[in-house]
């Protein structure tokens, strides 16, 4: 083995680069160059034909809702629980008769991992959004509050859910004057006039 590569590969000092040597380092290479073609062909043919690639990921938009539930005392003193139904435009809405306290329940559900509510009063300015439902501080998947109505005639109370994280919850610390926030337990009164809470 020695003999054959001073013969083919090895150059001494004293002389030049021979047709010879050179030859056969050429034909080193391209056989080397073959063989790691080759393997590479046999390793991606492999990683295809054995079906180790993971299976197809079906990317889909978050959805979050909120399903309300209204109940109340009627005048014969019972209790009535009603699920309202979601209208075309993603809202749930209410009419809530005079002086009936109703208590309202809204529950998480969807694909997205948090989100809140908005409740707003046809005629009134005021803009009610409750905590967050989900993945919040406090992680809770439903919200019970009151609502009572003191006007003169009945109130059309809008719910919309909305995905993602209220813009408004920095300004009730200070308080701003037709935001205000819903937590557990609350009670919303509806009154004849646009101000207060």
């Amino acid at each position: 083995m020695r003999t054959f590569y001073n013969r083919f590969y090895k150059i001494s000092d004293n002389e030049k680069i021979s047709d010879r040597v050179m030859t056969c380092r050429v034909i080193t290479m391209v056989i080397c160059i073959l063989f790691c073609l080759t393997a590479m062909g046999f390793v991606a043919y492999s990683y295809f034909d054995f079906d180790i690639s993971s299976k197809t990921n079906h990317v889909e938009s978050a959805t979050f809702d909120t399903p309300v539930t209204i109940s109340y005392t009627d005048t014969a003193n019972q209790t009535k629980t009603e699920s309202l139904t979601k209208s075309s435009d993603n809202n749930y809405t209410a009419q809530l008769v005079k002086d009936v306290e109703y208590t309202v329940k809204l529950d998480k559900s969807g694909s997205a991992e948090t989100g809140f509510c908005v409740i707003t009063i046809e005629g009134e300015e005021k803009t009610y959004h409750t905590v967050q439902l989900g993945i919040s501080n406090t992680p809770r998947n439903s919200l019970t509050f009151k609502i009572i109505n003191k006007k003169d005639n009945e109130a059309m109370v809008t719910f919309t859910p909305h995905w993602g994280t209220s813009s408004y919850y920095s300004a009730y610390n200070g308080g701003t004057a037709n935001e205000f926030y819903v937590d557990e337990g609350k009670t919303i009164e509806i009154n004849n006039q646009a101000a207060g809470s």
